[in-house]
């Protein structure tokens, strides 16, 4: 209990900071002692307090016990209302799932605001062991061994290291009130088995407790180690969306391949598989394409691997002139000149384009690619605009997502990758330039 002090006094104090309170004697033993601790400033804390929606009256009365707490004690407190019985019928995931869920989101919320610096939460050791023995029995990586930090991503935990027995006499010592949670002794859910259940029936050989927080101490050794080799920077964003690595990233180890794409996925989701994982891994190693699950796509793309989300292609239409326009992910600008400084010679996709305003036919529109089109490229001959992409290795998820200037099934321009020769710019005259970017 020093040792959550001395945390609580080092990373909390000076700091606008957060308490997750459900009443129960975890958080309130957590509370009382950020509110007595003498390097603690009270008007910089803010409670808040989570209504799920699971229990009836009952959870109502949680929360107004922590709010009349707060209320004596001059805190300011939050009482949040999630209703995760609605988000289960959305989602389909079950409650514990759900609430944890409901519950990030709100901290992360608080977080992003600036309402608060950090979120401190009540997790102590004995929930750590049944976390790294849950992700045990759930079949986790190195990674899932971890269990959880003390401070991490604005959550903080200074009651890791605090045992249960330690908290009960806690707050007999200090006479702290609390509520109990009825739904904490229903043995189906998960945790609640593995805490009444399955931990005590362990500790009757062991000491279960103790050796899955040394587990966990030791996993995060290891797996630091190993992410020590992970350079996230190898990770970009790819033209026309999603992110992007070099495929030999993930044809290295396993444990360095299934990493990256860990952290592939999590420019998306932190709701993933391992049938996840294996998929982006399994679009690099077989040079394919694979469908990965929530709609995401894994596309090996000539010496590189892409994640993107996979959208409907809007197949738009418009007249050729000065403006903008919008297809999709990508937004085209064309502007008049009469002069170009210097042409746009960079390789790659998305580079300004220069035509001659005056070879423009007057039906010449903007659209997406279509069955049939050919192109003949500037320094190249006529040919079907499918295989010039092919060969200037255009991605397929691009292919028809490029926005094309037209005259019928003759190509003029692929946006952000050539002009034909038919509409060569000269350095004066009369000039339309073109340029894309991707929306945010």
């Amino acid at each position: 209990m020093e040792n959550a002090i001395s945390l609580i006094e080092k990373y909390a104090s000076g700091k606008k900071i957060a308490v997750a309170v459900s009443g129960g004697r975890d958080s309130m033993c957590l509370l009382h002692l950020v509110l007595h601790s003498e390097k603690i400033d009270a008007a910089n804390v803010t409670v808040v307090n989570v209504e799920h929606g699971l229990r009836g009256e009952d959870s109502v009365r949680d929360s107004k016990f922590v709010a009349e707490y707060c209320k004596r004690n001059n805190v300011s407190v939050t009482v949040e209302k999630a209703d995760v019985p609605a988000r289960m019928k959305l989602s389909g995931r079950g409650a514990e799932d759900e609430a944890r869920r409901a519950r990030r989101e709100i901290f992360g919320r608080l977080l992003d605001e600036k309402k608060a610096e950090l979120v401190l939460v009540a997790h102590h050791r004995g929930d750590n062991a049944e976390t790294v023995l849950m992700h045990i029995m759930r079949g986790c990586s190195v990674s899932g061994l971890k269990g959880m930090d003390v401070l991490s991503g604005g959550i903080f935990r200074p009651l890791l290291g605090v045992s249960r027995a330690e908290i009960d006499d806690y707050v007999v010592k200090n006479a702290v009130p609390y509520v109990d949670d009825k739904t904490n002794t229903d043995t189906e859910y998960f945790r609640n088995f593995v805490r009444a259940e399955l931990i005590p029936l362990m500790e009757k050989r062991c000491n279960a407790e103790t050796a899955l927080v040394s587990l966990s101490c030791r996993a995060r050794e290891d797996d630091g180690f190993i992410n020590s080799y992970i350079n996230e920077n190898n990770i970009v964003s790819a033209f026309g969306g999603g992110v992007q690595i070099g495929a030999e990233k993930l044809k290295a180890h396993p444990s360095i391949a299934n990493r990256y794409a860990v952290k592939m996925l999590g420019k998306f989701t932190d709701d993933y598989t391992e049938a996840a994982i294996n998929s982006i891994v399994k679009a690099a190693r077989d040079d394919c394409r694979a469908e990965v699950a929530g709609g995401l796509i894994a596309a090996s793309e000539y010496g590189k691997v892409t994640l993107y989300r996979a959208e409907t292609i809007e197949k738009k239409e418009a007249a050729f002139g000065v403006g903008a326009y919008s297809f999709g992910v990508f937004c085209v600008t064309v502007r008049s000149a009469s002069e170009i400084d210097k042409f746009d010679t960079s390789d790659g996709f998305g580079r300004t384009l220069y035509l001659n305003a005056d070879k423009i036919p007057p039906d010449a529109v903007i659209r997406m690619r279509r069955d049939g089109d050919t192109f003949e490229p500037f320094g190249g001959g006529n040919r079907k605009l499918k295989e010039y992409l092919i060969d200037k290795k255009v991605p397929l998820r691009l292919r028809d997502r490029l926005p094309v200037i037209a005259v019928g099934s003759t190509v003029l321009a692929v946006v952000g990758v050539e002009i034909s020769r038919a509409v060569k710019a000269e350095k004066k005259g009369s000039i339309f330039t073109v340029e894309v970017v991707q929306r945010a």
